[in-house]
């Protein structure tokens, strides 16, 4: 997978989560099942990045709606 599939897929699953999390009040451990199964996802995506990042690469993903306001110029102009 692409590190930009990858910060995709780090930013998608937490907010996806919650719908099926929410979908499964009634029953307690499936719905812990799916929150312990959603945070070893997210850590592995994390960490999938890490020789990337350790060798110097700043994974990013562009998003076209920030392009037509500018936000993502500001946020990129910014020193890490």
């Amino acid at each position: 997978m692409s590190p930009e599939v990858t910060v995709l897929a780090c930013v998608a699953l937490p907010l996806l989560a919650p719908a099926l999390i929410a979908a499964l009040r009634r029953w307690p451990n499936p719905r812990e099942a799916v929150t312990l199964l959603t945070s070893g996802c997210l850590f592995l995506l994390v960490y999938s990045l890490h020789d990337d990042v350790l060798q110097g690469a700043r994974p990013a993903c562009e998003f076209p709606v920030g392009r037509d306001f500018g936000v993502l110029d500001r946020l990129h102009a910014q020193p890490p």
